[in-house]
């Protein structure tokens, strides 16, 4: 009878210090797998009245976790392989009119975002914008890639 009494004390208090130890370890895991949305960029063309909102989601140390265009949502990897590949943003007979790529982008740094644009459909030529994207803390900027380097918010493709 002694042995259950000694084992009903102790029981509430190994409980107790159980409880102490995982508490923590569960606020930290709720913490990193806090996500915060960011808008990088509105894309709008003249070929379509759409607004075109590249978004990216980031952990609490800022990493980014995946990205989305207006409504497709992609996913850490697969957003680094598809916008290698290029993300179609507006096409009509036939043509990609405009595309998203980056072929050096990173989660934990960032990268040159480029956007491909029909120039002439008669004559199948595109042209080019270059961005970079980058890290700034726990934020990402998109910058004109260029000497300026001017913040950009808002693009508009003629």
């Amino acid at each position: 009878m002694c042995k259950w009494r000694l084992f009903s004390l102790t029981l509430p208090l190994l409980v107790a210090v159980i409880c102490a130890i995982i508490q923590p370890c569960r606020v930290i895991a709720e913490e990193l797998n806090y996500l915060f949305t960011q808008e990088i960029v509105q894309v709008t063309t003249d070929q379509d009245e759409l607004e075109y909102k590249l978004k990216i989601e980031i952990n609490s140390i800022g990493d980014i976790v995946r990205g989305a265009v207006n409504e497709q949502i992609y996913e850490g990897e697969k957003f680094l392989r598809d916008i290698k590949k290029g993300i179609v943003l507006t096409k009509s007979s036939g043509f990609n009119v405009v595309t998203l790529l980056s072929k050096n982008m990173d989660l934990k740094t960032g990268g040159q975002i480029e956007i491909k644009y029909l120039r002439s459909a008669i004559f199948k030529t595109y042209s080019r914008f270059y961005m970079q994207l980058v890290r700034e803390g726990n934020q990402w900027v998109l910058y004109t890639d260029n000497e300026d380097k001017r913040e950009i918010h808002r693009l508009h493709v003629i």
